[in-house]
């Protein structure tokens, strides 16, 4: 309920539009992006979400994805990862703000027209103490475990 009163009826609207996943063809390679688990597979929804990150392996993750995909951008941990697995790249490119140290990691891909396939995984230094004090200032709740568990370093 909090979030949704920070984000207003209108934002929240939009999200709720928003697609779980997208899929697109970038210069040949086709991009299937979503938050972790493919979430539009008939018969699944967001509580059936299992994860590579959570024990399964790299054959049943790649089972669960449309098999013309060749890159999947995945989220959900907030750690940088590159797998190559049966002719598919999985890249999660990272967090911008949670990634237990202070850093903000992204990852830019760049997909040529001559096949190539360049990932580029970038971390930079910033400033979290910003972002607990806003936890604390904006009265976040569970703000005293946000702060221990995704910034034990302040």
């Amino acid at each position: 309920e909090w979030i949704a009163e920070q984000l207003g009826k209108d934002l929240l609207g939009l999200i709720e539009k928003t697609p779980t996943s997208k899929s697109l063809d970038v210069n040949g390679k086709k991009v299937l992006m979503l938050h972790s688990h493919f979430y539009d597979t008939p018969g699944r929804t967001i509580m059936d979400n299992l994860l590579i990150y959570q024990g399964k392996t790299l054959e049943e993750f790649i089972e669960d994805y449309p098999e013309d995909v060749d890159i999947i951008l995945v989220g959900h941990s907030h750690l940088q990862l590159y797998i190559s697995w049966k002719g598919k790249k999985i890249i999660n490119p990272g967090s911008i703000s949670v990634t237990w140290k202070p850093i903000t990691s992204f990852c830019l891909l760049e997909i040529g027209d001559d096949d190539s396939v360049d990932i580029n995984f970038k971390n930079i230094a910033y400033d979290v103490s910003k972002l607990k004090n806003d936890y604390i200032e904006k009265n976040v709740p569970g703000r005293e475990f946000l702060i221990k568990y995704f910034y034990p370093f302040l």
